[in-house]
């Protein structure tokens, strides 16, 4: 317990100060995605929410920044969390999936392979006029939000050469982080193609 309260700890700490250099290493996604779960579920808001695991296990090792990934899908899920709440969705769920995609543009490049982050809950979704601009700055459609967290999402994603996406209606909303999975033999050539 104590160990994961120093780690939400220093989440929080590096979302309020300067944003950090990352550091890539080959891991395996699910991962970050687990030490997420492991924050979530000592949440005494969380304890109304059935949180699903929808992960593909044939996802190849990728190279990420595991401790800012996790403040990115943290993000994802404590805005879910909050718009089921406000909204006093019935039988809340929050389902986090990963997948392999092909031939997926991110930008101007296509990628022949990314791996797929879904952070997917059934909530009331995003009001229309907050879809052209939810991931400006101090944008939030909820009571007491600060309008940072994806904002944040999407640099920490952009830092990884990837990018987020979402869809919503009513009763489902849906976010994406995409990574590309590049096959490097090496950090030190991985860290030299994102120097350029």
């Amino acid at each position: 317990v104590i160990n994961q309260t120093d780690r939400l700890t220093r989440l929080v700490d590096n979302m309020l100060g300067p944003n950090r250099k990352p550091t890539f290493e080959l891991l395996n996604i699910h991962i970050p995605i687990e030490n997420v779960f492991t924050l979530v579920s000592r949440d005494p808001d969380m304890q109304t929410i059935v949180m699903n695991r929808d992960f593909d296990p044939s996802i190849p090792e990728i190279f990420i920044d595991s401790y800012l990934l996790e403040q990115g899908i943290l993000n994802l899920i404590k805005n879910a969390k909050e718009s089921l709440l406000e909204d006093k969705t019935t039988k809340p769920e929050i389902t986090v999936g990963t997948r392999i995609l092909h031939q997926v543009y991110i930008g101007q490049n296509k990628e022949s392979a990314v791996c797929k982050i879904s952070v997917e809950d059934n909530g009331p979704g995003i009001p229309e006029e907050l879809k052209e601009s939810i991931f400006f700055p101090m944008i939030s459609g909820k009571q007491k939000g600060s309008g940072l967290g994806l904002s944040i999402t999407q640099g920490i994603v952009s830092q990884h050469k990837g990018t987020i996406r979402f869809s919503s209606s009513s009763k489902k909303t849906e976010f994406l982080i995409l990574i590309p999975i590049h096959k490097y033999r090496s950090t030190k050539n991985y860290l030299k193609t994102e120097n350029g």
